[in-house]
């Protein structure tokens, strides 16, 4: 089987069921994703303010009564029990909703597999698609998760800090989103080009997992013909090439990424520093907004690092979910046409009518491998096809179930042509057939 690439199609499948997921459930997915970034605010962004407020008022030179200390510490206090209060509710609504989300996916994902035709579960290993059925589901935990605790806990409280600064000076806050700018300029294109390691080893990681459930699925018959040494070697074989290209993908992040933002994070950290010195001197600001420039300046510079995490995560979510989309993007090839009947059986009569059938992956447009095939089997008659192995006996059967259809001709069943009525009714019918 060769291997399928990912196209945007898929991954456009993956946020549009994702979405459905969120959109479906507006109260919990609002906590969720906007409780925990709120609560980073209050635990991390407002201390500093207060702190501030403290070192103005040891500057000033005035005497600092006992019951100013108090409202200050009372404010840092209270301030970060509300974030951590907001953290757990937060989290609370996001387990829940990544709960009923990856139940709901799980059952559409179990639906579409069972709409899929013969051709599809031919095609595919079960090993292999049974890995990526799951991992449509389970990735949704990783990409909410990432949603909620570092894009949403990064972006709101930048615009908190843009807002707090930019009363002091423009300049401080578009001084920090230049930097964050240049961050994103010379770390996206390594991210990208990284991506494409990764995508290689999610590839790798499938091939490892459908061998490793080919082999099990099968080593009876391994064991039989005493085999064990023959698979154990080709399995290595796949479980190194996984690894090698493990060890690519994370040799680039260590050896590119990380090297290249290492001196960015620090440069932006000096020049918080440098900001919080030269902006208080120049505008004649009180002390205290050097604790809060260059606080502010460390913790959104910590988006560096989580830049790459973000698209690592989302990256990998997508990707893997992906798979399961790119398998099941294309309709099935059969397919109940509009308003199908259901059939009745009656006594059971089955009709084979010139039928014609040629498999698609036959290049000979004139090859069929049934032409002009007919068959009558009246109630109650038992019939027995006989031949070689090839000779169309079980086609004859898949073509009756409607498990592949015919090219020309028609099967009636009690008169009704089977391409007219549902598939369930149908086969529900022929396993009844007296």
């Amino acid at each position: 089987m060769e291997e399928q690439s990912i196209s945007r199609a898929a991954v456009y499948r993956v946020l549009r069921d994702y979405w459905a997921q969120y959109k479906r459930r507006p109260l919990r997915s609002f906590v969720a994703f906007f409780f925990p970034a709120t609560g980073t605010v209050l635990v991390f962004f407002v201390p500093p303010l207060v702190i501030a407020g403290l070192v103005n008022m040891f500057a000033s030179g005035n005497v600092i009564t006992w019951d100013a200390i108090f409202k200050s510490v009372l404010l840092f206090g209270g301030a970060a029990l509300v974030g951590e209060a907001m953290w757990r509710i937060g989290m609370h609504f996001l387990i829940k909703l990544e709960a009923e989300g990856i139940a709901a996916l799980n059952k559409a994902t179990f639906k579409r597999l069972v709409e899929r035709d013969y051709d599809f579960y031919a095609n595919n290993f079960v090993g292999s698609l049974t890995k990526k059925a799951l991992a449509y589901s389970r990735s949704f935990e990783t990409f909410t998760d990432t949603l909620s605790f570092t894009v949403m806990k990064n972006v709101l409280p930048v615009f908190f800090a843009a807002i707090i600064l930019w009363r002091y000076s423009p300049w401080i806050p578009l001084a920090l989103v230049a930097m964050i700018c240049v961050a994103v300029s010379v770390g996206v294109p390594i991210i990208r080009r990284r991506s494409r390691l990764v995508a290689v080893r999610h590839a790798a990681g499938s091939r490892l997992s459908g061998r490793l459930s080919d082999a099990l699925t099968n080593m009876l018959a391994v064991k039989s013909f005493a085999k064990e040494s023959v698979e154990e070697f080709a399995y290595s074989g796949y479980a190194d090439d996984h690894a090698a290209k493990f060890k690519k993908a994370a040799d680039f992040q260590n050896l590119r990424f990380d090297i290249t933002m290492s001196p960015l994070y620090v440069l932006a950290n000096v020049v918080g520093l440098v900001a919080a010195v030269f902006f208080t001197n120049t505008l004649h600001l009180q002390a205290g907004v050097m604790v809060i420039v260059y606080s502010y300046y460390t913790l959104v510079t910590a988006v560096f690092w989580e830049m790459n995490r973000v698209y690592r995560n989302v990256e990998s979510a997508l990707g893997e979910a992906a798979e399961f989309a790119e398998a099941v993007l294309e309709p099935p090839a059969v397919q109940d046409v509009s308003n199908a009947a259901h059939l009745d059986p009656g006594e059971g009569d089955i009709s084979f009518r010139e039928v014609s059938f040629k498999y698609r992956d036959v290049d000979d447009e004139e090859a069929m491998f049934l032409a002009n095939f007919d068959l009558e089997i009246k109630a109650g008659e038992k019939v027995g096809l006989v031949g070689p192995s090839g000779g169309g006996k079980t086609t004859i059967t898949k073509l009756l179930l409607r498990f592949i259809d015919l090219n020309f001709g028609e099967i009636t069943v009690n008169g009704q042509n089977i391409s007219k009525v549902t598939q369930s009714s149908l086969r529900e019918a022929i396993a009844y057939v007296p």
